[in-house]
């Protein structure tokens, strides 16, 4: 999946749950994954060239992606360095930092939206070679579905949110005028 609707998704997943004020956080850790394994080698080639290396399609990409930017995905799409890292911070900070749960999201996310052709999931790393491998992110039915899912759902607790909001401001309104009988 790609990092924007990684970032949308974990927004979604993680809205009711967290203040908006801590939303950072999940945001952080459901595009992680992405950032620290593509957005190296993107920083690196666009400081090098001045240009991204983009076009319709992501098969051109095989060749020109250095090797370390396939063990950095290695690390970190894999559930057994997160449950590592989830266990660490946990017994460092004495309870469980939630916040990261999105890393493991962005994974389960990945496993079947990253085909054979371009870096499956490797989410058993460094235990096994194991990889689940069903139809790209980047095919553009799978897309357009993706984010018609996301519009659709962010609407509903847009009108949800409003709803509620109007609920609670009658039902004030409605306390104060039987307060003031």
């Amino acid at each position: 999946m790609d990092i924007f609707a990684h970032g949308l998704w974990t927004g979604l997943i993680f809205n009711r749950q967290i203040k908006k004020k801590k939303i950072f956080w999940p945001i952080f850790f459901g595009v992680a994954p992405d950032i620290f394994s593509f957005g190296i080698y993107l920083t690196v080639y666009f400081f090098m060239s001045g240009s991204l290396p983009f076009n319709n399609s992501t098969d051109h990409l095989n060749t020109l992606i250095p090797r370390y930017t396939d063990i950095l995905y290695n690390f970190t799409h894999s559930f057994v360095i997160f449950a590592f890292v989830f266990l660490v911070i946990w017994l460092w900070i004495k309870k469980p930092f939630w916040p990261i749960l999105a890393w493991g999201i962005h994974i389960i996310f990945d496993i079947p939206l990253h085909n054979i052709e371009f870096f499956p999931t490797p989410f058993l790393f460094p235990l096994s070679d194991f990889k689940i491998t069903f139809v790209s992110w980047s095919n553009p039915y799978i897309m357009f579905i993706n984010y018609s899912l996301l519009a659709i759902l962010y609407f509903i607790i847009f009108v949800n949110r409003n709803k509620i909001k109007k609920l609670a401001a009658s039902l004030r309104e409605s306390y104060k005028i039987k307060k003031e009988k």
